[in-house]
Protein backbone atom coordinates (compact mmCIF):
# COMPACT_ATOMS: atom_id res chain seq x y z
CA UNK A 1 0.00 0.00 0.00
CA UNK A 2 1.34 3.43 -0.95
CA UNK A 3 1.57 5.78 2.02
CA UNK A 4 0.97 9.44 1.22
CA UNK A 5 2.61 11.73 3.74
CA UNK A 6 1.14 15.12 4.55
CA UNK A 7 4.50 16.80 5.07
CA UNK A 8 6.96 17.80 2.35
CA UNK A 9 9.67 17.34 1.38
CA UNK A 10 9.36 13.65 2.26
CA UNK A 11 12.32 12.75 4.45
CA UNK A 12 13.41 9.95 6.73
CA UNK A 13 14.92 9.80 10.21
CA UNK A 14 18.73 9.84 10.15
CA UNK A 15 20.85 8.08 12.78
CA UNK A 16 22.99 10.59 14.68
CA UNK A 17 25.86 8.17 15.40
CA UNK A 18 26.63 4.76 13.93
CA UNK A 19 26.84 1.95 16.50
CA UNK A 20 30.21 0.55 17.57
CA UNK A 21 31.15 -2.62 15.71
CA UNK A 22 30.68 -4.61 18.92
CA UNK A 23 26.95 -3.76 18.70
CA UNK A 24 26.62 -5.28 15.21
CA UNK A 25 24.31 -8.34 15.02
CA UNK A 26 27.14 -10.61 13.85
CA UNK A 27 30.76 -11.04 14.91
CA UNK A 28 33.56 -11.57 12.40
CA UNK A 29 34.08 -15.10 13.74
CA UNK A 30 30.40 -15.99 13.34
CA UNK A 31 30.32 -14.54 9.84
CA UNK A 32 33.38 -16.54 8.81
CA UNK A 33 31.86 -19.76 10.13
CA UNK A 34 28.67 -19.10 8.20
CA UNK A 35 30.77 -18.73 5.06
CA UNK A 36 32.83 -21.87 5.69
CA UNK A 37 36.05 -20.00 6.43
CA UNK A 38 38.28 -21.97 8.79
CA UNK A 39 39.11 -20.68 12.27
CA UNK A 40 42.46 -18.91 12.32
CA UNK A 41 42.15 -17.84 8.69
CA UNK A 42 42.04 -14.12 9.38
CA UNK A 43 43.51 -12.51 6.26
CA UNK A 44 40.02 -11.30 5.19
CA UNK A 45 38.81 -10.11 8.58
CA UNK A 46 38.73 -6.48 7.40
CA UNK A 47 36.48 -7.51 4.50
CA UNK A 48 34.13 -9.35 6.84
CA UNK A 49 33.87 -6.33 9.13
CA UNK A 50 32.93 -4.17 6.13
CA UNK A 51 30.44 -6.75 4.82
CA UNK A 52 28.74 -7.07 8.23
CA UNK A 53 28.18 -3.32 8.48
CA UNK A 54 26.97 -3.16 4.87
CA UNK A 55 24.63 -6.12 5.38
CA UNK A 56 23.14 -4.69 8.58
CA UNK A 57 22.48 -1.35 6.88
CA UNK A 58 20.88 -3.12 3.90
CA UNK A 59 18.57 -5.18 6.11
CA UNK A 60 17.61 -2.07 8.09
CA UNK A 61 16.76 -0.30 4.84
CA UNK A 62 14.88 -3.18 3.23
CA UNK A 63 12.92 -4.24 6.34
CA UNK A 64 12.48 -0.68 7.65
CA UNK A 65 13.80 -1.63 11.08
CA UNK A 66 16.64 -0.56 13.38
CA UNK A 67 18.95 -3.14 14.90
CA UNK A 68 20.65 -1.38 17.79
CA UNK A 69 19.21 1.48 19.83
CA UNK A 70 20.28 4.93 18.72
CA UNK A 71 19.19 8.55 18.43
CA UNK A 72 17.67 9.74 15.15
CA UNK A 73 16.73 13.17 13.83
CA UNK A 74 13.89 13.67 11.38
CA UNK A 75 13.42 16.93 9.49
CA UNK A 76 10.00 18.13 8.29
CA UNK A 77 8.75 21.30 6.63
CA UNK A 78 5.21 21.29 8.03
CA UNK A 79 2.89 19.35 10.28
CA UNK A 80 0.23 17.12 8.71
CA UNK A 81 -3.43 17.90 8.17
CA UNK A 82 -4.43 14.67 9.97
CA UNK A 83 -4.31 14.23 13.76
CA UNK A 84 -1.38 11.83 13.49
CA UNK A 85 2.03 11.68 11.83
CA UNK A 86 3.52 8.36 10.73
CA UNK A 87 7.24 7.92 11.39
CA UNK A 88 8.70 6.19 8.31
CA UNK A 89 11.40 3.55 7.90
CA UNK A 90 12.43 3.01 11.55
CA UNK A 91 11.01 0.43 13.96
CA UNK A 92 10.73 0.03 16.88
CA UNK A 93 10.59 3.61 18.15
CA UNK A 94 10.87 3.70 21.94
CA UNK A 95 10.56 7.41 22.67
CA UNK A 96 10.34 10.93 21.30
CA UNK A 97 13.11 13.06 22.83
CA UNK A 98 11.88 16.39 21.51
CA UNK A 99 10.02 18.15 18.71
CA UNK A 100 11.20 21.65 17.84
CA UNK A 101 9.70 24.05 15.31
CA UNK A 102 9.90 27.70 14.16
CA UNK A 103 6.99 29.74 15.54
CA UNK A 104 5.27 32.49 13.55
CA UNK A 105 8.04 34.93 14.51
CA UNK A 106 10.73 32.47 13.37
CA UNK A 107 11.96 31.64 16.88
CA UNK A 108 12.69 27.99 17.67
CA UNK A 109 10.24 26.47 20.14
CA UNK A 110 10.07 23.03 21.80
CA UNK A 111 6.62 21.48 21.62
CA UNK A 112 5.23 20.27 24.96
CA UNK A 113 5.22 16.48 25.16
CA UNK A 114 1.89 16.67 27.04
CA UNK A 115 0.16 17.49 23.76
CA UNK A 116 1.11 14.37 21.80
CA UNK A 117 1.64 10.63 22.27
CA UNK A 118 3.92 8.11 20.57
CA UNK A 119 1.96 5.06 19.49
CA UNK A 120 3.33 1.83 18.04
CA UNK A 121 1.17 0.07 15.45
CA UNK A 122 2.24 -1.42 12.10
CA UNK A 123 4.29 1.77 11.92
CA UNK A 124 5.03 4.15 14.80
CA UNK A 125 2.97 7.35 14.82
CA UNK A 126 2.94 10.63 16.70
CA UNK A 127 -0.70 11.31 17.60
CA UNK A 128 -2.26 14.48 18.92
CA UNK A 129 -3.74 14.15 22.38
CA UNK A 130 -7.43 14.92 22.67
CA UNK A 131 -8.21 18.62 22.49
CA UNK A 132 -4.82 19.69 21.09
CA UNK A 133 -3.73 20.85 17.65
CA UNK A 134 -0.38 20.99 15.86
CA UNK A 135 1.63 24.12 16.72
CA UNK A 136 1.30 27.16 14.48
CA UNK A 137 4.56 27.50 12.58
CA UNK A 138 6.42 29.62 10.09
CA UNK A 139 6.88 27.26 7.17
CA UNK A 140 10.60 26.79 6.62
CA UNK A 141 12.10 23.94 4.60
CA UNK A 142 13.06 21.24 7.14
CA UNK A 143 12.34 23.70 9.96
CA UNK A 144 10.74 21.05 12.19
CA UNK A 145 13.10 18.63 13.94
CA UNK A 146 11.86 15.45 15.58
CA UNK A 147 14.50 13.77 17.75
CA UNK A 148 13.67 10.17 18.61
CA UNK A 149 15.14 6.94 19.94
CA UNK A 150 14.69 3.75 17.91
CA UNK A 151 16.07 0.23 17.81
CA UNK A 152 16.55 -2.88 19.92
CA UNK A 153 18.33 -2.65 23.26
CA UNK A 154 20.69 -5.59 22.62
CA UNK A 155 21.52 -8.16 19.97
CA UNK A 156 19.62 -10.70 22.04
CA UNK A 157 16.45 -8.59 21.77
CA UNK A 158 16.49 -8.72 17.98
CA UNK A 159 14.23 -11.25 16.23
CA UNK A 160 16.42 -14.03 14.83
CA UNK A 161 14.99 -13.48 11.35
CA UNK A 162 16.77 -10.14 11.14
CA UNK A 163 20.11 -11.73 12.03
CA UNK A 164 19.53 -14.55 9.53
CA UNK A 165 18.95 -11.94 6.83
CA UNK A 166 22.27 -10.28 7.71
CA UNK A 167 24.01 -13.67 7.47
CA UNK A 168 22.57 -14.26 4.00
CA UNK A 169 23.72 -10.86 2.79
CA UNK A 170 27.23 -11.28 4.25
CA UNK A 171 27.55 -14.70 2.62
CA UNK A 172 26.43 -13.17 -0.67
CA UNK A 173 29.20 -10.54 -0.40
CA UNK A 174 31.74 -13.28 0.34
CA UNK A 175 30.68 -15.49 -2.57
CA UNK A 176 30.68 -12.51 -4.92
CA UNK A 177 34.29 -11.77 -3.92
CA UNK A 178 35.18 -15.31 -5.01
CA UNK A 179 33.35 -14.96 -8.29
CA UNK A 180 30.75 -17.56 -7.29
CA UNK A 181 27.03 -17.60 -7.98
CA UNK A 182 24.89 -15.91 -5.29
CA UNK A 183 21.46 -16.36 -6.84
CA UNK A 184 20.33 -18.86 -4.20
CA UNK A 185 21.34 -16.64 -1.30
CA UNK A 186 19.79 -13.57 -2.93
CA UNK A 187 16.48 -15.39 -3.45
CA UNK A 188 16.54 -16.61 0.15
CA UNK A 189 17.28 -13.07 1.31
CA UNK A 190 14.35 -11.58 -0.59
CA UNK A 191 12.08 -14.24 0.89
CA UNK A 192 13.44 -13.62 4.39
CA UNK A 193 12.93 -9.85 4.15
CA UNK A 194 9.33 -10.43 3.09
CA UNK A 195 8.77 -12.69 6.08
CA UNK A 196 10.47 -10.27 8.41
CA UNK A 197 8.14 -7.49 7.27
CA UNK A 198 5.07 -9.63 7.98
CA UNK A 199 6.35 -10.85 11.36
CA UNK A 200 7.26 -7.31 12.43
CA UNK A 201 3.75 -6.11 11.58
CA UNK A 202 2.05 -8.95 13.49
Amino acid sequence: MLTVYSCYPITKPIRSTEPAFEAEPLTVEDAKRQCGVADGNDYRDADFRRWIVSARRQVEHDAEIVFYTGTFTWKLSRFPVADWLEIPLVRPVSSITSITYPDNAGATQTWSSSEYTLKEAMSPVIELNYGFTWPAIREVVNGITVTLVAGHATVFAMPQQYIDAVILKVRSHYLTSLGEDTKGDEMAYESMIGLVGRWAAA
